[in-house]
C-alpha cells in the first residue's frame, strides 16, 4: 500500500462539540447549547435551534448586540459596562473544561 500525500484541502480542523447548561432570559428556565470550536471562533446552537457566531469579543445574539457592549461617553470614559449573553459564557465553560487541552483559542 502507497502512502498517500496529504493535501491542505484534506486537512480538517478536529472538531470540538459538547453541551452546556445556559439560562434563558426570554424563556425563563435553563436550557442545553451545543457549542462547537471552529478554529477561531464557535458555533452555538440554542434550544430553538437557532445558531449563533461568538468570538473572543462577540456574538452575533441580539443579547450581545443590545447589552453586551461597553458603553463610553464623549472623552473616551466607560458609563455602563456590557453584560455576556450565554452563548459567550458557554464557550467560555467549554474552554474551562477542556483548558489543559486548548492551545490556540
Amino acid at each position: 500500500m502507497k502512502n498517500k500525500k496529504i493535501t491542505n484541502k484534506e486537512v480538517v480542523s478536529p472538531k470540538i462539540v459538547t453541551k452546556v447548561e445556559g439560562y434563558s432570559k426570554t424563556r425563563e428556565q435553563k436550557e442545553n447549547l451545543t457549542v462547537r470550536m471552529k478554529g477561531t471562533f464557535a458555533e452555538v446552537r440554542s434550544a430553538s435551534k437557532k445558531k449563533y457566531i461568538v468570538t473572543k469579543e462577540s456574538c452575533t445574539c441580539q443579547d450581545h448586540f443590545y447589552r453586551g457592549q461597553d458603553q463610553y461617553d464623549s472623552f473616551g470614559n466607560i458609563i455602563k459596562e456590557g453584560t455576556v449573553c450565554r452563548h459567550r459564557k458557554a464557550v467560555a465553560d467549554t474552554i474551562n473544561a477542556m483548558r489543559s487541552g486548548v492551545k490556540y483559542w
